[in-house]
């Protein structure tokens, strides 16, 4: 499903030497979208702790979380 979402991009996920290895879209009411680990989801890894304004489509997994798939963003 497409859709424009505003939120702060935030860690999930770190490896064991404490680098970031997954990030998400927090938007309001704390629902949180995983990044997709694709080159334009990379790209946001930047920007972690910054407002951004996302276009892209969402896809549910089976544990009922979402992956967002990055197709342009911007920063707020």
């Amino acid at each position: 499903m497409k859709k424009e979402m505003k939120g702060i991009v935030g860690p999930v996920d770190w490896d064991q030497q404490g680098n970031i290895t997954v990030i998400a879209l927090f938007v309001h009411g704390e629902k949180q979208y995983l990044i997709s680990n694709d080159s334009k989801g990379k790209e946001l890894f930047k920007y972690n702790g910054s407002s951004v304004k996302v276009n892209g489509y969402t896809q549910q997994d089976s544990k009922k979380k979402y992956t967002l798939f990055v197709e342009q963003y911007e920063l707020l």
